[in-house]
Order: C-alpha cells, then sequence, then structure tokens
C-alpha cells in the first residue's frame, strides 16, 4: 500500500549510481513525496545508492535516493527509488513544480492547440521558467 500519491511526470532526471562516475539522463515515469519512478537500460540492484538530479542540467532538485525495487518489462527495467535524504521543503518543491508543468502542458493545448507529451512540455517549461522557479524559492537541495 502506498503512503504517498504519485504524480505522472516526464521530467528529466539525471541518475547517477554513487560508486559509479558515470551517470545517465532519462525521464520520470512519476514522483511523489516519498520517491520516484524511471526506466533504465541496466538493472539497478535493490538497496543501491543513488544521485538524482532534476533537471540535469541546472537542478532545482538533487537528492540521494535508494533503490526500493527494479523489474524487467520487456527490452528495459522499471525503477523504484525512495528519497533517503530529502526534507520537507524539498518534496514541496519538486511536487510544485510536476504541477506547474502540467498545467504549462494545459494552458499549451487550451490557448495554442499546442498537444506536448508530459517529456516536451517539461523540457520545454525548464527552458523557460525554471531559473525563476529555483530563484524565486531558493535551490532545493536535500
Amino acid at each position: 500500500m502506498r503512503s504517498n500519491i504519485r504524480y505522472v511526470s516526464g521530467l528529466p532526471v539525471s541518475v547517477s549510481l554513487e560508486e559509479v562516475v558515470a551517470s545517465e539522463t532519462l525521464y520520470l515515469n512519476n514522483i511523489s513525496r516519498g520517491g520516484l519512478s524511471f526506466n533504465s537500460m541496466v538493472e539497478l540492484r535493490h538497496g543501491a545508492v543513488i544521485r538524482l538530479r532534476i533537471p540535469p542540467r541546472r537542478p532545482v532538485f538533487e537528492v540521494l535516493g535508494k533503490v526500493a525495487w527494479c523489474k524487467k518489462m520487456a527490452l528495459q527495467y522499471v525503477v523504484g527509488v525512495e528519497f533517503i535524504n530529502a526534507n520537507d521543503k524539498a518534496r514541496s518543491h519538486i511536487i510544485e513544480m510536476v504541477f506547474r508543468i502540467d498545467d504549462y502542458q494545459r494552458q499549451l493545448l487550451a490557448q495554442e492547440g499546442r498537444n506536448l507529451t508530459a517529456q516536451q512540455a517539461a523540457l520545454e517549461w525548464i527552458e523557460k521558467y525554471s531559473a525563476d522557479f529555483a530563484g524565486g524559492t531558493g535551490s532545493t537541495r536535500a
């Protein structure tokens, strides 16, 4: 039974294993106050500690997470991650960003007739507004 509501999100995220220098940029499936999910081409070990940066280049949210589960699905893995050092302010900040991107996506459809995917809307919103969003509330580093 989930203790946190999950919100669908196409936010780009940089994922790097703490013990490995290499990182990979992926897109979220969903996010909650307790963690997130994404697809990966490689299997991640249960309990592995990973660093998450959202968005990857100019993070508004940077946190450590622990792989809670990893399930094989066709040609890739679906990975669930539990935040391990995010404070309440950081958790609220990232969920607010997801809501703003969702609103942006709906506004574009209603006002301009542009039907963007969650990933397209997230990338466009981040390019336009993430600096103001981080600057207005303070960068959230958990």
